[in-house]
């Protein structure tokens, strides 16, 4: 039968009467309340003052937390039925007698107090409510002059509205799911199916078998016959061809987001505890959870929680799975942080609950590194599953696989597929549209389904698993079951691995603002990293040399602390404003302790010295290190003697004597020495003397005031090519108003604006600046998305760039002869800028060392560098390698990557020539019309409204090389990012031994610690040009064997650990982009 809608009207009010019979108040329960902003016990809450709290209650400050309690006493009337706790004020979790027993939120609105009750049980309730910190929103429209983005918290945020006893109606409730299940399922079915019309007038009929006025008991029996008749039509079944959900319950937590770090503890134990409940109600429930920091967080704050979770998991019940500490980003961790949350992740998931994480479980993850399929499999992981990467709201291209093989950048392969949604709904409708949406039906019939509420919503309710228990093999809707994300894998694998190939980075087209906001937090990601990476080293080597205790413990929690910043809502920038309190604290923390571990081990190197400094170098590579002394240091010689280069400098720090040492040992120190004693004078006369006077600071000239940037001048051009010597040099150019820095090998015109007007390469002969233009090119945009502020840039920024205003001044503060400095101070709109230009003698990298006092809404802050280098393509640095993407903007697909993100480094390369742009904490690039740019700073106002705002240090540097890409452009972004560290001491046996030396320059030693067992050293290098590369590691400590492991130290198989070693030699062929860990034995 065809429904009319008023028979289609009928059965939607009866479906919806049953729904509200479902409850039954039966007693109201009085309740006592208390408040704090501390994280309590149960235990320390019951401590608090507590006062009588009646329905209608305001409270709630910002950040605060109600505790509330009570007795419920059954009353008669309940015998045998199912008795629950109904409270409405407000997310909550909730304990009964004593045991955690569930989450009040949107989607859960009561606690199962009995399933059979007694009259005058007794029940103790307690509530822990959030309050609340007012208004959160993700985006925000204009903000006019003195406007309050959002509106001052309320005092009291919250109403506490009622504390009940209810009976809930089973059989009804079984009914309804019944009738919604059919309902449901037939408006998703094609209206000229004979399922459609059996299921609709089955429907219909039912409703003149329910009597909805009769009383309990009558109404009980209505009920029963109601579902005998719907039984047959309920118990039709799919023909041979139909395709296979494998379904999981799920909660994606977000470990801070919309809220502090502790409000998610709290979502994550009423979100756990609703899962157990459910648990014993539904033996065949399964329920993923990916994250071990959510599970250690359990494990302190609730003990009996962790321990029903544990069975639970023992019961095969709950599934633990995801392999990473948290579902972190990774595009802006380096490979060794996600090498780190794949070790940390997976331990927790051995020693705590026996299982060996297989999948990488990402659902929610701004678009997925082309190094990461190798980083997973050298972990041991070998499925992916994610759904972002169908989010393209603002056009773009679709991605056209949900099953395929996954190729990285080095040719690893995992199997990947992505599921469509993370808070999926069970209802038929919902499992029929995700088989309408799935790509290449003809290959694929078995799709993941994680199904459930996330981020506070408790994840699946009885709902979902009762449409589930209908609909295993349902005629008309594809097939359920419930499963775990492995066996989903398994499975699919077991069907023969698809056609479908997919090489290089998972972009996502959207979200591209992530790369930039919040740039404090990724300045501390950056400068954590590396200070862990040396804390490590020499760490390391000092327990080697020297029997220091090596320091895992600090190391632990310091890593820990990185790895949970870069959950995928915190280090991209897309949290509010506390979250990112919280975080750069914890960033401050990591890089104090790091920086104290380095110290005391290399403390047990030296001898103390009036005269002595020590110079560290901490990368995999001999370098020439420009070391900072006191500027009273006088003469500076080597350990035989010899003076060393040495100048005067002033920097934004203050002065100090800059010193260049030659040849410091890779992985290792040298010694050097000042003339006199500290705190005194540099003799009259002394070889080191301060820098020649400089210029005089000048302001823009009229030219350049009129335009972005002065065009270069004749008298900029140079004399001749080929190096020249005499070391850095700058002067003021009067005819022009420019300045010209000058070393042996470059040649630069700056205007008063910091702008390069003509940067020429002596030693390639050649003028690097595009006609017209100029490097070092600020640009100020209007940045105002549609939609999600602090996640998106939308391409049509650049349809409004903002004029900078006039330049400011420019002054020449150090001229050489071994390093000129260039300080420009300018405004940028409402903020101001400080930059040092420094070039170095012998150097070809010259750096922009930058102060920005940022005061902006809805800006976007660029550089760019219109440098006259010809290439289709430009290699960004990512984890463990590189990869390339179009120059051009051709295609619908090179046009969404309009903004792209990248590590320390982009490199632009003719055959022969090429300019790299390096930077020490920055993530966003673009290349516009051929202009290579980095994005600087952004100035979202949702959802936190001070995003940015305030003071930030950062440096980028240009690297123009007279050879093809290679090497050279790694090794400079490495070293701006690790200059040397320098000790008061002498190194007790002359030089210190390198730790380590790789023979071959593409071969980069990115880690040397402590194995986790304690009992050798563990070396990881990867090679970073992308060629097959034989290279020796040679050790400046006895070995006594050594052996290859995956990324996370577990033994391989015999034929793939073996390696070739010669005394303190071990020779490796790398493939291309290929990562090895080495474990090394010391004797």
């Amino acid at each position: 039968m065809s429904l009319t809608s008023d028979r289609k009207r009928r059965i939607e009010q009866y479906i919806a009467a049953l729904k509200r019979r479902l409850i039954t108040r039966v007693a109201p329960i009085e309740l006592e309340m208390a408040a704090t902003l501390e994280h309590l016990s149960p235990e320390a809450a019951s401590s608090l003052p507590f006062s009588p709290c009646p329905p209608g209650t305001h409270w709630g400050a910002e950040w605060e937390y109600g505790w509330f309690r009570g007795t419920a006493v059954l009353p008669s009337g309940v015998e045998g039925r199912r008795v629950e706790f109904l409270y409405q004020g407000g997310e909550s979790v909730v304990w009964v007698n004593g045991r955690l027993a569930g989450g009040i939120n949107q989607f859960h609105h009561t606690v199962l107090l009995s399933e059979k009750a007694r009259p005058g049980e007794k029940f103790d309730i307690l509530v822990e409510t959030y309050a609340g910190h007012g208004k959160v929103t993700a985006s925000y429209g204009p903000v006019n002059p003195g406007e309050q983005v959002l509106p001052p918290v309320p005092s009291q945020q919250r109403v506490f509205s009622e504390a009940s006893i209810v009976i809930w109606d089973e059989e009804g409730y079984q009914l309804y799911m019944d009738m919604l299940t059919l309902f449901d399922a037939a408006g998703a079915m094609d209206p000229n199916s004979l399922r459609r019309h059996k299921v609709e007038k089955a429907l219909l009929d039912v409703t003149f078998i329910i009597d909805l006025e009769d009383d309990l008991s009558s109404f009980g029996e209505s009920v029963r016959r109601a579902r005998a008749f719907l039984a047959p039509t309920l118990a039709a079944v799919n023909g041979s061809t139909t395709p296979e959900m494998y379904c999981v319950g799920h909660a994606h937590i977000d470990v801070a987001w919309l809220w502090p770090l502790a409000q998610t503890i709290r979502k994550a134990a009423a979100t756990f505890s609703t899962a157990t409940e459910l648990m014993k109600q539904y033996p065949d429930y399964r329920f993923v959870q990916s994250q071990p920091v959510l599970y250690a967080y359990m494990k302190e704050h609730y003990p009996g929680l962790y321990e029903e979770i544990k069975r639970a998991v023992k019961a095969s019940q709950w599934v633990v799975d995801g392999g990473m500490w948290v579902e972190c980003d990774t595009n802006l961790p380096c490979g060794e942080s996600l090498v780190r949350q794949f070790l940390y992740g997976k331990r927790f998931m051995r020693e705590e609950f026996g299982v060996d994480s297989k999948v990488a479980w990402l659902p929610d993850v701004f678009g997925y590194s082309g190094a990461f399929p190798q980083i997973m499999k050298g972990c041991g992981v070998k499925y992916f599953s994610t759904h972002k990467i169908f989010w393209n709201y603002h056009g773009g291209t679709t991605f056209p696989y949900d099953t395929f093989v996954w190729e990285g950048i080095d040719g690893t392969t995992v199997l990947a597929h992505l599921h469509r949604d993370y808070n999926a709904q069970t209802g038929p409708s919902h499992l029929i549209e995700r088989w309408n949406k799935a790509l290449r039906k003809d290959e694929t019939d078995l799709f993941l389904y994680p199904f459930g509420w996330g981020d506070g919503g408790g994840g699946p309710t009885r709902d979902h698993l009762e449409f589930l228990r209908r609909l295993g093999n349902f005629e008309g809707v594809p097939k359920t079951r419930q499963t775990s994300l492995e066996e989903f894998f398994r499975e699919l694998e077991s069907r023969g691995l698809p056609e479908a190939r997919y090489v290089g980075e998972l972009y996502f087209e959207a979200h591209r603002g992530v790369y930039t906001s919040q740039a404090k937090t990724k300045w501390g990601n950056r400068k954590s990293e590396f200070a862990l990476r040396d804390a490590e080293l020499w760490s390391t080597a000092a327990c080697i040399a020297n029997g220091l205790e090596y320091p895992f413990e600090a190391l632990e929690r310091a890593w820990k602390q990185v790895l949970l910043n870069q959950f995928h809502d915190i280090i991209p920038g897309s949290s509010i404003g506390r979250v990112y309190e919280e975080a750069n604290a914890g960033y401050e923390r990591v890089i104090e302790q790091a920086s104290r571990l380095s110290a005391a081990s290399r403390a047990t190197f030296l001898n103390a010295s009036e005269k002595a400094f020590t110079v560290w170098n901490s990368l995999p590579w001999t370098r020439s290190v420009w070391a900072e002394l006191p500027v009273d240091a006088g003469k500076v010689t080597d350990a035989s003697g010899n003076v060393l280069p040495a100048q005067e400098i002033a920097t934004r720090k203050g002065k100090a004597l800059l010193v260049r040492v030659p040849d410091v040992p890779s992985c290792g120190a040298r010694s050097i020495y000042a003339s006199s004693p500290l705190g005194a004078s540099p003799a009259c006369g002394s070889e080191t003397s301060a820098s020649p006077a400089c210029c005089p600071e000048t302001s823009a000239s009229p030219a350049c005031a009129q335009s972005p940037c002065c065009a270069s001048q004749p008298t900029c051009a140079p004399s001749s090519c080929g190096p020249s010597a005499g070391g850095a040099s700058a002067r003021l150019d009067g005819n022009t108003g420019q300045y010209i820095l000058e070393n042996e090998s470059l040649r630069l015109c700056v205007n008063s604006c910091g702008e390069i007007t003509s940067l020429f390469d002596k030693d390639a002969c050649r003028e690097l600046v595009m006609d017209g233009h100029a490097l070092n090119r600020l640009e100020l945009y209007q940045d105002q998305p549609v939609d999600f502020e602090a996640w998106d840039i939308d391409i049509s920024y650049r349809e409004k760039p903002i004029e900078l205003g006039r330049c400011g001044k420019a002054q020449l503060v150090t001229c050489g002869p071994l390093e000129v400095r260039l300080r420009i101070e300018r405004k940028i709109h409402n903020s101001s800028l400080v930059q040092d230009i420094v070039m170095r003698s012998g150097e070809r990298r010259v750096d922009f060392e930058t102060e920005v006092d940022w005061d902006e809404v809805h800006k976007l802050l660029k550089v760019a560098f219109p440098v006259d280098v010809r290439s289709t393509d430009v290699r960004y640095e990512v984890q463990f390698g590189h990869l390339k993407r179009s120059r051009n903007h051709n295609t619908d697909f090179e046009k969404a990557r309009f903004e792209v993100s990248g590590h320390k480094w982009m490199d632009v390369s003719e055959p022969e020539y090429g300019f790299a742009i390096l930077n020490d904490c920055k993530y966003g690039w673009d290349v516009l019309d051929g202009i290579p740019k980095l994005t600087l700073l952004r100035a979202p106002v949702a959802p936190d409204p001070h995003a940015d705002v305030g003071h930030h240090v950062f440096t980028y540097a240009i690297y123009p090389h007279n050879e093809a890409f290679g090497a050279g452009v790694i090794r400079q972004g490495y070293e701006l990012n690790s200059p040397a560290s320098v000790d008061r001491g002498e190194l007790r046996q002359g030089d210190c031994q390198p730790l380590v030396t790789v023979s071959e320059p593409n071969v980069v030693v990115e880690t040397v610690k402590r194995s986790e067992n304690g009992k050798s050293v563990i070396v990881r290098a990867y090679e970073a040009t992308g060629q097959r590369t034989a290279c020796a590691l040679d050790f400046g400590f006895e070995i006594a064997g050594a052996s290859l492991c995956n990324l996370i130290e577990e033994e391989l198989q015999e034929e793939a650990r073996s390696v070739a070693i010669s005394g303190q030699r071990v020779e490796l062929v790398f493939r291309p982009f290929e990562v090895k860990t080495l474990r090394v034995e010391t004797r």
